[in-house]
């Protein structure tokens, strides 16, 4: 499975959202990376998600110095909002461009919208 599923299932709401979007960032970053959630660094996290959004940026066709421009002049929070946008409105999840596999709530709860048979009815180019 392509380590950056979690991170875009998220952003596309596949997972709930607890009221700290960090802490569900962290313990998605600890699953695929072997270690316990308290032991991912914040700034891991960032890095994650930026260099993720600047992929899907430049693969976009958008200059990228827009996107540095802008990513420099908000805060932590802000950021981490603008990099799940991003990835939530990419093509790449949809489009089966990453390769996403499937959501697994061994990571994360569903989200309420979200189960079983959503999940296996739906179109989403899955790769196991």
């Amino acid at each position: 499975m392509n380590e950056n599923t979690h991170f875009y299932l998220y952003a596309k709401k596949w997972y709930k959202k607890s009221n700290n979007k960090m802490n569900d960032l962290k313990i998605i970053m600890g699953k695929y990376c072997g270690m316990s959630p308290e032991n991912v660094e914040e700034r891991d996290v960032l890095q994650k998600l930026l260099s993720l959004s600047f992929y899907e940026i430049n693969l976009s066709g958008n200059p990228e110095y827009l996107f540095l421009d802008f990513i420099y002049s908000i805060d932590k929070v802000g950021k981490i909002d603008a990099c799940l946008s991003i990835l939530d409105s990419s093509p790449s999840g949809d489009a089966g461009r990453v390769g996403l596999g499937k959501p697994s709530e061994d990571i994360l709860p569903f989200d309420d919208d979200v189960n079983y048979d959503t999940i296996n009815g739906f179109d989403y180019n899955w790769a196991d």
